[in-house]
């Protein structure tokens, strides 16, 4: 069974890479996670380059986060057939608004099809040590809801993504809720 989960791993984070590719994105799949359920799967990885983002970028004037994509989502299953749900099988990206507290859920079209909360925490980094570099990149699946009757229900992805370099770190945390 082991060896099953581990292909399915391979497969599934390949298929991640190659979508976020096409999207103009590079993912840290050391981060990647899966949750699945009987109504709705996801799958997630943090987005690379979180690690870059200072502590005092949104108190200084610099953009932080502003509409940078900080995860990538794969959604499917049962809860997303109905079509009345505004969302559909495929590949997502969770833009960050820091500004506004929000996330958005965009589609592979570049179309906004959900907004939610967001909360990031970044801490600064200390000077590198020459020649070392420490470095993770973890994403989790927090919440999953699928409930779709009758053309009605309600849909709740949340997850986090957190990056780590140099004994700083960026954490992110958003939840889409979507009800139709």
């Amino acid at each position: 069974m082991r060896e099953i989960q581990e292909r399915l791993r391979r497969q599934l984070s390949q298929a991640m890479v190659d979508a976020a590719r096409a999207e103009g994105l590079s993912l840290n799949v050391n981060g990647i996670a899966f949750d699945f359920d009987s109504e709705l799967s996801v799958v997630s990885a943090p987005v690379a380059g979180l690690e870059t983002l200072e502590a005092n970028s949104t108190l200084d004037g610099r953009d932080g986060l502003v509409g940078q994509p900080v995860m990538f989502w794969y959604l499917a299953g049962e809860s997303l057939d109905d079509e009345n749900v505004p969302l559909s099988e495929g590949f997502y990206t969770v833009l960050a608004n820091q500004e506004r507290g929000t996330v958005t859920l965009r589609n592979s079209n570049g179309n906004k099809v959900a907004e939610g909360r967001l909360k990031a925490c970044i801490r600064p980094s200390p000077p590198p040590w020459p020649g070392v570099a420490f470095f993770s990149a973890t994403a989790h699946i927090t919440t999953l809801e699928g409930n779709v009757k009758h053309g009605h229900g309600h849909i709740k992805v949340c997850g986090d993504a957190s990056v780590s370099a140099f004994g700083g770190s960026v954490s992110i945390e958003g939840c889409i809720e979507v009800d139709f």
